[in-house]
């Protein structure tokens, strides 16, 4: 029976806050946004959410200005810091990337009145962003495939639980989580001397030797969370908003296939977004 470790559902969903927006009167001619994130592989959603922004006519340096001072690192108080930061600067907006980022969010801007845009989360279920269920267990066991999912707090954790992976996994699945992918590495290094595939979501994933990627391109997830907050910024309820949900896109390793021994058919290899050779 086929085992694989992890599912990713990314999606884009919007902080419907307890109190009415301060900005729902006269609509000001300047924004201020301010960014949380927990992890430099986040910036690729940055860059897309300005460009993004941008095309909508929010432009930075104009009639927008961003508070970002980088990537922070997972540690719930300092991201937590951050965001009352944000609170007390009376920004207009907070864009909260990943999860640990959007965990502060919520937790600092309820009953604030701050609306808060965030993306990408890779467990919008059990961070309790969402009450909806993805598919995946559901699928798996239509399919018969077992699937184990390891939980890890922290980036430390991540070498035991390679470790202890069992013999017989067929194949590895990295989550679209920001401490997951700072770790591609190591599992593509176990997926190779195991001969199994590691997959994750995106290209940069493939680049670095994942067999394959299929998921959100993450500039692309950047533009598309600037359709919301633009929403927000002239005038729209939060709560109004609709739960999006990202396009994915699938990108191929050829060599990683060869070095398995496996043999991508010509059906995959079109469906392509884009192939490492």
């Amino acid at each position: 029976m086929k085992q694989i470790m992890f599912k990713i559902i990314t999606a884009l969903l919007v902080i419907a806050t307890l109190l009415p927006l301060a900005a729902c009167a006269p609509q000001a001619k300047s924004y201020t946004i301010g960014v949380v994130s927990p992890a430099a592989s986040m910036e690729p959603v940055l860059q897309g959410f300005k460009e993004g922004m941008a095309e909508k006519g929010f432009v930075e340096g104009e009639n927008v200005t961003y508070i970002y001072n980088g990537p922070l690192g997972a540690d719930a108080a300092t991201l937590e810091a951050e965001v009352q930061s944000f609170v007390d600067a009376k920004v207009d907006l907070i864009l909260a990337l990943a999860t640990p980022g959007t965990v502060a969010a919520q937790k600092v801007t309820a009953g604030t009145g701050v609306p808060v845009v965030f993306t990408p989360i890779s467990d919008p279920l059990g961070a309790g962003f969402v009450d909806a269920r993805g598919l995946l267990l559901d699928t798996a066991a239509k399919l018969g495939v077992e699937v184990i999912t390891p939980e890890v707090a922290n980036a430390d954790e991540i070498p035991a639980v390679i470790a202890a992976m069992p013999e017989d996994i067929d194949a590895i699945f990295c989550m679209s989580d920001s401490m997951i992918l700072s770790k591609v590495a190591d599992f593509v290094a176990a997926g190779n001397e195991r001969k199994i595939p590691v997959t994750a979501v995106s290209r940069p994933h493939v680049e670095a030797g994942t067999l394959m990627g299929f998921g959100s391109e993450f500039i692309t997830v950047g533009k598309q969370t600037a359709g919301l907050a633009a929403q927000i910024l002239n005038g729209a309820d939060p709560a109004t908003l609709p739960v999006e949900e990202s396009e994915y896109f699938l990108f191929l390793n050829q060599k990683t296939a060869d070095l398995l021994g496996i043999t991508l058919t010509d059906e995959a290899l079109k469906a392509a977004a884009g192939i490492i050779r």
